[in-house]
Protein backbone atom coordinates (compact mmCIF):
# COMPACT_ATOMS: atom_id res chain seq x y z
CA UNK A 1 0.00 0.00 0.00
CA UNK A 2 2.97 2.19 1.13
CA UNK A 3 4.60 1.22 -2.41
CA UNK A 4 1.00 2.18 -4.15
CA UNK A 5 1.06 5.80 -2.83
CA UNK A 6 3.85 6.95 -3.51
CA UNK A 7 3.10 5.94 -6.83
CA UNK A 8 0.47 7.86 -7.61
CA UNK A 9 1.87 10.96 -5.69
CA UNK A 10 5.07 10.88 -7.91
CA UNK A 11 2.34 10.47 -10.51
CA UNK A 12 0.62 13.52 -9.79
CA UNK A 13 3.53 15.82 -9.23
CA UNK A 14 4.79 14.74 -12.45
CA UNK A 15 1.25 15.97 -14.10
CA UNK A 16 1.12 19.23 -12.34
CA UNK A 17 3.21 21.42 -14.93
CA UNK A 18 0.97 20.30 -17.80
CA UNK A 19 -2.00 21.22 -15.91
CA UNK A 20 -0.22 24.75 -15.48
CA UNK A 21 0.87 25.16 -18.99
CA UNK A 22 -3.19 23.90 -20.00
CA UNK A 23 -4.38 27.21 -18.78
CA UNK A 24 -5.32 29.74 -20.70
CA UNK A 25 -3.18 32.21 -21.26
CA UNK A 26 -5.16 35.00 -20.05
CA UNK A 27 -4.74 33.44 -16.09
CA UNK A 28 -0.64 33.60 -16.84
CA UNK A 29 0.39 37.22 -14.73
CA UNK A 30 0.99 39.98 -16.60
CA UNK A 31 3.37 42.69 -15.26
CA UNK A 32 1.09 46.15 -14.88
CA UNK A 33 2.70 48.56 -16.64
CA UNK A 34 1.84 51.78 -15.06
CA UNK A 35 3.18 50.04 -11.80
CA UNK A 36 6.01 48.43 -12.55
CA UNK A 37 9.41 50.02 -14.23
CA UNK A 38 11.19 47.26 -15.11
CA UNK A 39 11.27 46.27 -18.53
CA UNK A 40 10.62 42.41 -19.58
CA UNK A 41 12.29 41.52 -22.71
CA UNK A 42 11.11 38.34 -24.43
CA UNK A 43 11.48 36.60 -27.77
CA UNK A 44 8.26 36.26 -29.81
CA UNK A 45 7.04 33.09 -30.90
CA UNK A 46 5.29 34.57 -33.34
CA UNK A 47 7.11 36.61 -35.58
CA UNK A 48 10.92 35.75 -33.44
CA UNK A 49 11.36 39.65 -32.46
CA UNK A 50 12.92 40.22 -29.40
CA UNK A 51 11.26 42.99 -27.51
CA UNK A 52 9.67 44.15 -24.16
CA UNK A 53 6.51 41.53 -23.27
CA UNK A 54 4.66 44.68 -21.84
CA UNK A 55 4.49 45.54 -26.01
CA UNK A 56 2.71 42.42 -26.85
CA UNK A 57 -0.61 42.85 -26.31
CA UNK A 58 -0.33 45.73 -29.29
CA UNK A 59 -0.59 42.74 -31.22
CA UNK A 60 -2.11 39.69 -29.04
CA UNK A 61 -5.78 39.37 -26.88
CA UNK A 62 -4.49 38.21 -23.33
CA UNK A 63 -7.27 35.43 -23.36
CA UNK A 64 -5.99 33.36 -25.83
CA UNK A 65 -2.83 34.78 -26.75
CA UNK A 66 -4.43 35.37 -30.13
CA UNK A 67 -3.44 37.98 -32.83
CA UNK A 68 -6.12 41.19 -32.50
CA UNK A 69 -5.95 41.28 -36.33
CA UNK A 70 -3.52 41.21 -39.43
CA UNK A 71 -2.75 44.77 -40.11
CA UNK A 72 -2.08 45.98 -43.86
CA UNK A 73 1.68 46.45 -42.77
CA UNK A 74 2.11 43.12 -41.98
CA UNK A 75 2.27 41.89 -45.99
CA UNK A 76 4.68 44.75 -46.41
CA UNK A 77 8.69 44.05 -47.00
CA UNK A 78 9.68 46.05 -44.27
CA UNK A 79 13.13 47.95 -45.39
CA UNK A 80 16.36 47.18 -43.86
CA UNK A 81 16.06 50.63 -42.38
CA UNK A 82 14.93 54.53 -43.12
CA UNK A 83 17.21 57.18 -42.60
CA UNK A 84 16.56 60.84 -41.87
CA UNK A 85 18.49 63.93 -42.59
CA UNK A 86 17.01 67.69 -43.03
CA UNK A 87 13.67 66.26 -42.49
CA UNK A 88 13.46 64.11 -45.66
CA UNK A 89 13.64 60.61 -45.18
CA UNK A 90 14.92 57.65 -47.57
CA UNK A 91 14.24 53.81 -47.31
CA UNK A 92 16.85 51.45 -48.18
CA UNK A 93 16.93 48.11 -49.70
CA UNK A 94 19.73 45.23 -50.14
CA UNK A 95 18.96 43.65 -53.35
CA UNK A 96 20.85 40.27 -53.14
CA UNK A 97 18.28 37.49 -54.82
CA UNK A 98 16.31 38.89 -57.90
CA UNK A 99 12.43 38.39 -56.55
CA UNK A 100 10.29 41.03 -57.50
CA UNK A 101 7.75 40.02 -55.15
CA UNK A 102 9.90 41.89 -51.40
CA UNK A 103 10.71 44.28 -54.23
CA UNK A 104 6.70 45.22 -54.71
CA UNK A 105 6.26 44.82 -51.04
CA UNK A 106 9.02 47.34 -50.05
CA UNK A 107 7.72 49.91 -52.52
CA UNK A 108 4.46 49.78 -50.99
CA UNK A 109 5.44 50.04 -47.37
CA UNK A 110 7.48 53.03 -48.82
CA UNK A 111 4.68 54.32 -50.29
CA UNK A 112 2.37 54.12 -47.28
CA UNK A 113 4.64 56.14 -44.97
CA UNK A 114 4.84 58.94 -47.70
CA UNK A 115 8.66 58.12 -48.39
CA UNK A 116 9.54 59.10 -52.27
CA UNK A 117 13.30 58.70 -51.88
CA UNK A 118 14.45 55.18 -51.93
CA UNK A 119 18.07 53.42 -52.22
CA UNK A 120 18.64 50.10 -53.27
CA UNK A 121 21.92 48.12 -53.09
CA UNK A 122 22.38 45.48 -55.59
CA UNK A 123 24.72 42.75 -54.48
CA UNK A 124 23.60 40.16 -56.97
CA UNK A 125 24.55 37.11 -59.09
CA UNK A 126 21.95 38.04 -61.49
CA UNK A 127 18.41 36.22 -61.61
CA UNK A 128 15.31 35.64 -63.84
CA UNK A 129 14.80 37.60 -66.48
CA UNK A 130 10.89 38.17 -65.82
CA UNK A 131 11.67 39.11 -61.88
CA UNK A 132 14.27 41.60 -63.25
CA UNK A 133 11.99 43.39 -65.45
CA UNK A 134 9.24 43.51 -63.10
CA UNK A 135 11.66 44.92 -60.72
CA UNK A 136 12.52 47.44 -63.26
CA UNK A 137 9.19 48.00 -63.82
CA UNK A 138 8.59 49.07 -60.43
CA UNK A 139 11.47 51.52 -60.48
CA UNK A 140 9.87 53.31 -63.55
CA UNK A 141 6.35 53.61 -62.39
CA UNK A 142 8.32 54.94 -58.46
CA UNK A 143 9.85 57.55 -61.12
CA UNK A 144 7.22 58.78 -63.33
CA UNK A 145 5.36 59.39 -59.91
CA UNK A 146 8.09 62.05 -58.51
CA UNK A 147 10.29 59.47 -56.64
CA UNK A 148 13.71 58.69 -56.57
CA UNK A 149 15.81 55.55 -57.13
CA UNK A 150 19.45 55.24 -55.94
CA UNK A 151 20.68 52.23 -56.87
CA UNK A 152 24.50 51.13 -55.68
CA UNK A 153 26.94 48.56 -55.77
CA UNK A 154 29.61 47.88 -52.85
CA UNK A 155 30.42 44.66 -54.37
CA UNK A 156 29.41 43.03 -57.70
CA UNK A 157 26.11 43.16 -59.75
CA UNK A 158 26.16 40.41 -62.48
CA UNK A 159 23.41 39.70 -64.93
CA UNK A 160 20.17 40.74 -64.29
CA UNK A 161 21.65 42.50 -61.20
CA UNK A 162 23.53 45.12 -63.79
CA UNK A 163 20.54 45.75 -65.44
CA UNK A 164 18.68 46.42 -62.15
CA UNK A 165 21.46 48.58 -61.32
CA UNK A 166 21.71 50.48 -64.16
CA UNK A 167 17.91 50.99 -64.10
CA UNK A 168 18.13 53.47 -61.21
CA UNK A 169 17.34 57.62 -61.79
CA UNK A 170 19.34 59.43 -63.18
CA UNK A 171 22.28 61.08 -61.55
CA UNK A 172 21.95 58.93 -58.88
CA UNK A 173 23.62 55.65 -59.71
CA UNK A 174 26.82 54.82 -57.69
CA UNK A 175 29.81 52.30 -57.37
CA UNK A 176 32.38 51.73 -55.55
CA UNK A 177 35.66 51.97 -57.73
CA UNK A 178 36.63 48.45 -57.08
CA UNK A 179 33.24 47.34 -57.78
CA UNK A 180 32.41 44.28 -60.72
CA UNK A 181 29.99 44.50 -62.66
CA UNK A 182 28.84 41.99 -65.68
CA UNK A 183 26.82 41.70 -68.67
CA UNK A 184 26.32 38.84 -70.96
CA UNK A 185 24.44 36.81 -73.84
CA UNK A 186 20.70 35.32 -71.95
CA UNK A 187 20.92 31.64 -71.33
CA UNK A 188 18.28 29.66 -71.18
CA UNK A 189 17.42 25.99 -69.85
CA UNK A 190 15.40 23.45 -71.33
CA UNK A 191 14.09 19.73 -70.72
CA UNK A 192 12.80 19.35 -74.08
CA UNK A 193 12.73 15.79 -76.19
CA UNK A 194 12.58 15.95 -79.46
CA UNK A 195 13.80 19.32 -81.29
CA UNK A 196 13.79 19.73 -84.99
CA UNK A 197 15.08 22.75 -87.09
CA UNK A 198 12.28 24.77 -87.58
CA UNK A 199 11.58 24.39 -83.21
CA UNK A 200 15.20 25.46 -82.50
CA UNK A 201 15.07 28.53 -85.52
CA UNK A 202 11.76 29.64 -83.95
CA UNK A 203 13.74 29.47 -79.83
CA UNK A 204 16.22 31.43 -81.80
CA UNK A 205 14.10 33.66 -82.67
CA UNK A 206 12.70 33.50 -78.92
CA UNK A 207 15.86 34.71 -77.68
CA UNK A 208 17.05 37.22 -80.09
CA UNK A 209 14.34 39.13 -79.42
CA UNK A 210 14.81 38.74 -75.47
CA UNK A 211 18.40 39.97 -75.63
CA UNK A 212 17.89 42.61 -78.17
CA UNK A 213 15.11 44.26 -75.98
CA UNK A 214 18.00 43.92 -72.75
CA UNK A 215 20.50 45.29 -74.60
CA UNK A 216 18.97 47.65 -76.09
CA UNK A 217 17.94 49.36 -72.63
CA UNK A 218 20.76 48.93 -71.13
CA UNK A 219 22.35 51.01 -73.96
CA UNK A 220 19.77 53.49 -73.54
CA UNK A 221 21.55 53.92 -69.71
CA UNK A 222 24.74 54.79 -70.42
CA UNK A 223 27.39 55.67 -73.46
CA UNK A 224 27.75 52.61 -75.38
CA UNK A 225 25.33 51.76 -78.88
CA UNK A 226 23.38 48.39 -78.85
CA UNK A 227 25.87 47.31 -82.12
CA UNK A 228 28.77 47.83 -79.42
CA UNK A 229 26.94 46.28 -76.25
CA UNK A 230 26.37 42.97 -79.04
CA UNK A 231 29.64 42.75 -80.28
CA UNK A 232 31.12 43.03 -76.40
CA UNK A 233 28.78 40.00 -75.08
CA UNK A 234 28.83 37.77 -78.06
CA UNK A 235 29.56 34.59 -77.09
CA UNK A 236 31.67 36.22 -73.78
CA UNK A 237 31.04 37.64 -70.87
CA UNK A 238 31.44 41.11 -70.59
CA UNK A 239 33.06 42.50 -67.24
CA UNK A 240 33.62 45.83 -66.05
CA UNK A 241 34.84 47.22 -62.60
CA UNK A 242 33.29 50.46 -60.71
CA UNK A 243 35.65 53.20 -62.25
CA UNK A 244 34.86 51.69 -65.89
CA UNK A 245 30.95 51.67 -65.21
CA UNK A 246 31.54 55.08 -64.34
CA UNK A 247 33.37 56.06 -68.08
CA UNK A 248 30.96 54.24 -69.59
CA UNK A 249 27.77 56.17 -67.98
CA UNK A 250 26.12 53.48 -67.14
CA UNK A 251 26.51 54.82 -63.19
CA UNK A 252 26.77 58.71 -62.51
CA UNK A 253 29.48 58.44 -59.34
CA UNK A 254 31.23 57.14 -56.94
CA UNK A 255 29.90 56.45 -53.30
CA UNK A 256 31.07 58.58 -51.33
CA UNK A 257 32.70 61.26 -53.85
CA UNK A 258 29.44 63.19 -54.17
CA UNK A 259 26.84 65.53 -52.23
CA UNK A 260 24.41 62.79 -52.87
CA UNK A 261 26.39 60.04 -50.85
CA UNK A 262 26.91 61.65 -48.18
CA UNK A 263 23.71 59.88 -46.47
CA UNK A 264 25.70 57.22 -46.59
CA UNK A 265 27.41 58.22 -43.29
CA UNK A 266 26.01 55.44 -40.23
CA UNK A 267 24.98 58.75 -37.92
CA UNK A 268 22.27 59.11 -40.19
CA UNK A 269 20.52 55.65 -39.76
CA UNK A 270 17.02 56.60 -38.35
CA UNK A 271 15.13 53.78 -37.78
CA UNK A 272 16.30 49.99 -38.13
CA UNK A 273 13.89 47.86 -39.18
CA UNK A 274 14.45 44.38 -37.61
CA UNK A 275 14.70 41.12 -39.62
CA UNK A 276 15.43 38.84 -36.94
CA UNK A 277 15.65 38.31 -33.04
CA UNK A 278 19.06 40.03 -32.86
CA UNK A 279 17.99 43.52 -34.39
CA UNK A 280 17.08 46.39 -32.56
CA UNK A 281 15.23 49.56 -33.46
CA UNK A 282 17.09 52.32 -32.76
CA UNK A 283 14.70 54.83 -32.14
CA UNK A 284 13.62 53.09 -28.87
Amino acid sequence: MKKLFIGIAVCLLSMAPFAVLSQPYGNVPVPDEKQSTQRYIAKCPQNGLTNDILKCTTCHSLDRWKLKEIYPSDFYAHPDWIIERDGQKRGYFLLESVHSADMKRFFDYMEHHNINDVAVEIQSFGGRLDDMWRIVGFFEAWKKKGGIVRTEVHGVAFSAGFLIFVSGSRGYRTVNRTAELMWHELQAWTDRGIQTPSSKEDEALVLRHLQDTTNNWIASRGKLTKAELDEKIKRKEYWMNGAEVVELGFADGFIGESEKGEWDEIHDILLMFPKGPDSQNLDE
